[in-house]
């Protein structure tokens, strides 16, 4: 979406991704993770940005997200089956 509209961003899946060139003339930056971002990631997202120089940082909640991620039933089913194989005397 930011691309559209003429902003430079970057898809990462965590910090080590993040590369010096991408900070270059970097006076703002915004980070998002939806559901299904580990918090973890984003903090250390946020973490190693502000390795790049003085930062503050202001969270920003435009909006929440409540889902279940549900184990499907195919994976529960093969559990379920392989618990059995290897409960067999």
């Amino acid at each position: 979406m930011a691309q559209s509209l003429g902003v430079r961003s970057f898809l990462i899946d965590g910090p080590d991704e993040i590369m010096d060139e991408y900070m270059h003339g970097v006076h703002v930056v915004a980070i998002t993770g939806g559901a299904s971002a580990p918090e973890a990631i984003i903090q250390s997202v946020v973490a190693k940005i502000c390795t790049f120089g003085d930062a503050s940082i202001e969270e920003v909640t435009v909006r929440e997200e409540h889902f279940d991620f549900r184990v499907p039933q195919s994976l529960i089913a093969l559990e379920s089956m392989v618990s059995r194989r290897q409960n067999k005397p």
